[in-house]
């Protein structure tokens, strides 16, 4: 839920500083798909590296927490293989957030009119 609020008050306020340049792209012709496209890459590409640096952190903190008083034995119960899936699997779910999360906000912005957006003040 946090995430999914964090994700959607970026791609939002991504939106409003931009609705200029997307009156501008509606001018010169783009459509409602090309302003979609430009949004959900901008938020695959939040969620992807978002993904993969929390998977990254998350493999590293459970590293040190459990490293320490196992010592020796920590290889036996936390092979490297466990940390790789829990990275594999910390990206697809971050993208499947993000493109939830944008789902509003992209909608919003391709239904931009392009006078009223050449009219707007931040």
């Amino acid at each position: 839920l946090i995430a999914v609020v964090g994700v959607t008050n970026a791609v939002l306020m991504s939106v409003t500083e931009r609705i200029k340049e997307i009156g501008t792209l509606k001018c010169l012709g783009a459509r409602a798909l090309h302003i979609i496209e430009i949004f959900l890459f901008e938020t695959m590409l939040l969620g992807a590296l978002g993904g993969l640096f929390g998977g990254l952190l998350g493999v590293l903190a459970v590293v040190l927490m459990f490293a320490v008083p196992l010592t020796s034995d920590f290889a036996l119960v936390f092979g490297w293989l466990d940390g790789v899936r829990l990275v594999g699997l910390s990206v697809p779910t971050s993208l499947g957030i993000s493109l939830l999360a944008a789902v509003i906000p992209v909608i919003y912005a391709a239904r931009i009119e392009p006078a009223e957006a050449m009219r707007f003040e931040v």
